[in-house]
């Protein structure tokens, strides 16, 4: 009997393994790009990997039956596929989609805005897949300028369907652009982190994010939205729908409208519209092609950034010096309006069988508008202007703390206008060519190669917006007794283009070319790119204080010449499957960057003068990550050295005391202090988790810990307006082991999260930063201004230098935030989702999320006495709140 059982038991065990199967695929993003490191799961098996660098999962041994396919995040209906294995199954490609009814209920963009203009904040506009990142824009993000690594956002590439996004004279990352599309954008992006292989583009250091907004990919549905907050805006009402494939046409409509007469800080106001609209055709099996509109108009009023000492007069650290009441009614003073509309056209090509081409042509025009009291003789407007403070004698402060523009419209009536409210335009015009490709030359090999091209003109004037109750306003330097412009007007009216007009220009060719590679255990990836970059400026007036005295030329008219940057760079890496749920990395870069605009002119507004001394930046990095993805466990850990090279300031400044470096009295001026070469290195680690502690609560974590500092000492030339040699040139800046400023060098939360019954969610966060510290004068730390610092009392000179030249360290910060969301199905196709957010629950508004020290000098009988200009600061909100309540339907 016991042989007859053995017999049968061998018998059925290789019966077993001939029904056994392989199960393969891929999991893609909406262009059609293999999307590495998802989780997919063979449901009941219990069997899971993430995907390779090309997308391409692989499950062997796989008894016949039916199973269930799990891509991504356990339970998302959305992500499910079901399989019959009756021999080998190739499922072919499968794009992730979003089940709108089991959405992340904390990522919303509202919580980020804060302000949604062009920051060196590098941060995320929907939720990432990575667990750390999303720690980090949703927790850290909302509560003070947290970057990634300590990296600005110019080091990360933010891309809409393939083209790049930046400001064009900072590099920062323009949010506004799409500002208020969230139901856009949401789930649409391809993401790399850090120094992981893009498939589209060379990357960067901070890694890449592109927004791919093909209307093929969307789920049929709408989606109406309302929500109520109290931080940069109060009220928001977005509408969205997706028409689904409709005889292989299909389109998406979103639109929104952002508002508050009164933000969290007084005197704030908000007014955002944003509009998409985009439609896909699909003109055979192997081509379609799409076409999208994208706005943002925006108008909203300024915060300032005082001393402490207006703040502590004014009994708030939320303070606003930038508004006053007019016929009882808020101004605001410093207006900003954007709008910067995109069109694009994009082309997604099967060439052949193994080739996918995606050729992409964009337009984007608009501008942006910066408004401020613009002012030819009389007393400075500013409420806080120094001299009205009672630390420098003044009294004025103590009696009025907003702009009085009754005032204004006195000393303007019944002629000639001292004040006038002036705009700082830039109009914009960029064009953008962009081919993508990826062949796939086997089963474990693919080549990613494309190519840029960029022409960007800028166009930079003044307008007068208001004259305040004049008649006209001279335009000119009323303190030199010159005009802007010899052939233009000398009185200018409302709406005439006044002080300055130029363009400058900018012109990018760029390609890239990567090899990755998918073997058993091993994944790697190599790649290069080349670059070459243009700048030149044309000017359009002929200002009176840049004429040449001998040839009678004016520098400030016609065409500069043109400076060019070539750039190269590589990257490489590898990824060693331990087995299907844990993976060890390993990646390296070295590029180059060319200079932004912003560092190349020197006082564009009325010079074609270049910056000889910028040069191109180099940087080179390097991290190892180790990844766990599990049904109960994510966790990254992660750690990284990054080395900067010839970074490049520009600081425009008013300054006291400029001409005293050449030899002269002291003086007021307006300069641009430009601090070349500079050198820094940030190292540091990662950890983000999620823990499924049961069915019902999770837990989930994060931390980052760097080390972001000057490694060198770095130049800088002092340029006053009037004059085209500088009035300190490259005078060394001791800034050699100063951190990086207005970041916390580590932050860390842990969360847990409770699934409650009837698809509710509860969440608490809890965050810690510190280590940060205020942004430290170049001025301060030169010889030339060092050895004039005014000693302080009962200390030596020696004593007394260290003292006014450290660094100050900014206090640690502890926040609480919490959220819950309940969603309601009427129907299979019908969702109510409500949410609510409370950030800073224990209202701390002592917390300086920005700082930094003035560059005015005041120089009194030889000495110069910092505390005369103290450091300026800007305090994180205190308690906000965010109610959001939407209706889904497909």
């Amino acid at each position: 009997m016991k042989r007859l059982l053995f017999i049968l038991f061998i018998a059925f065990s290789f019966t077993a393994m001939a029904q056994s199967s392989k199960v393969s695929g891929y999991v893609v993003s909406a262009n059609g790009t293999g999307q590495s490191g998802v989780l997919v799961s063979l449901e009941p098996s219990g069997l899971s990997q993430l995907t390779n660098t090309l997308g391409y999962y692989e499950f062997t041994n796989v008894p016949n039956g039916t199973y269930t396919l799990n891509y991504g995040e356990a339970g998302n209906e959305a992500n499910r596929q079901e399989i019959v294995v009756d021999g080998d199954v190739e499922v072919g490609n499968y794009t992730l989609s979003v089940e709108e009814g089991e959405e992340t209920y904390v990522t919303d963009l509202s919580l980020l805005e804060g302000s949604d203009e062009d920051e060196a904040v590098s941060s995320i506009l929907t939720a990432s897949r990575d667990v750390f990142l999303n720690k980090a824009g949703f927790q850290f993000g909302s509560d003070t300028f947290f970057r990634v690594r300590g990296y600005d956002s110019r080091y990360q590439a933010f891309l809409i369907n393939g083209v790049r996004v930046e400001n064009p004279e900072t590099g920062w990352q323009p949010f506004s652009v799409v500002g208020g599309l969230n139901d856009v954008l949401r789930y649409r992006e391809t993401e790399t982190v850090g120094l992981a292989a893009a498939n589209n583009t060379f990357s960067e250091v901070g890694g890449s994010r592109d927004y791919v907004l093909r209307p093929s990919a969307y789920r049929k549905g709408g989606r109406i939205t309302y929500s109520h907050l109290n931080r940069s805006y109060n009220n928001r009402v977005m509408g969205t729908y997706a028409s689904g494939d409709q005889n292989g046409i299909s389109y998406v409509l979103s639109g929104s409208h952002r508002w508050a007469q009164e933000a969290f800080v007084e005197g704030t106001y908000y007014d955002a519209y944003a509009l998409h609209a985009a439609v896909e055709g699909k003109v055979s099996d192997n081509y379609s092609v799409m076409g999208s509109f994208t706005m943002s108009p925006r108008r909203r009023g300024t915060q300032s950034i005082h001393t402490q000492e207006a703040y502590d007069l004014a009994g708030s650290n939320f303070y606003n010096a930038d508004w006053g009441y007019q016929d009882g009614e808020q101004r605001n003073a410093r207006l900003r309006k954007n709008d910067n509309p995109l069109l694009m056209v994009s082309n997604y090509i099967d060439i052949a069988d193994h080739t996918t081409l995606n050729l992409t042509g964009s337009y984007m025009g608009g501008y942006f508008k910066a408004g401020r009291i613009e002012r030819n003789g009389g007393a400075n407007p500013d409420p806080d202007f120094y001299l009205n403070m009672p630390s420098n004698g003044g009294l004025s402060f103590l009696a009025e703390q907003q702009i009085n523009w009754a005032d204004l419209y006195a000393a303007n009536a019944g002629g000639e206008s001292t004040y006038i409210l002036e705009e700082n335009v830039r109009e914009d015009e960029e064009f953008q060519a962009v081919a993508q490709f990826t062949t796939d030359l086997n089963e474990n090999t693919a080549l990613d190669y494309g190519a840029t091209y960029r022409d960007y003109t800028g166009n930079f004037y003044g307008l007068v917006n208001d004259l305040l109750g004049g008649t006209s306003f001279f335009n000119g330097d009323g303190f030199n007794n010159t005009l802007n412009d010899v052939n233009g007007q000398a009185f200018v009216g409302e709406n005439d283009v006044y002080g300055h007009d130029h363009d400058l220009n900018k012109e990018v060719i760029d390609g890239y070319v990567q090899a990755r590679f998918a073997l058993d255990r091993v994944d790697f990836h190599v790649g290069g790119t080349y670059g070459k970059t243009s700048y030149w400026r044309e000017g359009y007036t002929a200002n009176e204080i840049t004429q040449d005295i001998l040839s009678g030329e004016f520098g400030s008219l016609g065409e500069s010449e043109k400076m060019e940057f070539d750039t190269f760079g590589g990257k490489a890496g590898a990824t060693y499957k331990i087995d299907g749920r844990n993976y060890a990395s390993i990646n390296g870069a070295y590029y180059q960057k060319a200079p932004y605009m912003q560092t190349v002119f020197i006082n564009p507004e009325i010079r074609n003068q270049l910056n000889s001394e910028v040069t191109e930046e180099t940087i080179y990095s390097g991290e190892v990550n180790f990844v766990h993805k599990s049904p109960a466990l994510k966790l990254r850990l992660t750690g990284y050295y990054t080395q900067f090279e010839d970074q490049a300031e520009n600081i425009l400044s008013f300054s006291e005391g400029l001409d005293a470096f050449a030899g002269a009295s002291a003086s007021n001026a307006f300069g641009a202090f430009f601090i070349n070469g500079i050198d820094k290195r940030h190292y540091g680690g990662e950890l983000g988790f999620q823990y499924n502690l049961s069915p019902e609560f999770e837990a989930s974590g994060a931390a980052s810990v760097g080390n972001y500092r000057y490694t060198d000492r770095p130049t800088i030339s002092v340029y006053d307006v009037d004059q085209t040699t500088p009035v300190l040139e490259n005078a060394t800046v001791y800034f050699d082991n100063f951190y990086e400023d207005n970041t916390p060098q580590s932050a860390y939360n842990l969360g847990l999260t409770w699934r409650a019954p009837f698809y509710m969610f509860a969440s608490v966060d809890a965050n810690y930063y510190n280590d940060s510290f205020a942004g430290p004068s170049a001025l301060r730390r030169t010889t030339a201004v060092a050895q004039d610092l005014a000693i302080v009392e009962g200390l030596s000179q020696e004593e007394s230098i260290e003292y006014w030249t450290r660094q100050e360290r900014l206090p640690d910060a502890f926040r609480l935030n919490a959220s819950i969301y309940k969603s309601i199905r009427f129907t299979r196709e019908k969702f109510l989702g409500v949410n609510f957010i409370v950030n800073n629950i224990l209202d701390q508004d002592d917390y300086a999320n920005l700082a930094f020290e003035q560059l005015r000098l005041d120089e009194n009988n030889g000495t110069i006495n910092p505390d005369v200009f103290p450091t300026r600061y800007r305090y994180a909100t205190g308690r906000t709140y965010f109610v959001n309540v939407n209706y889904r339907f497909r």
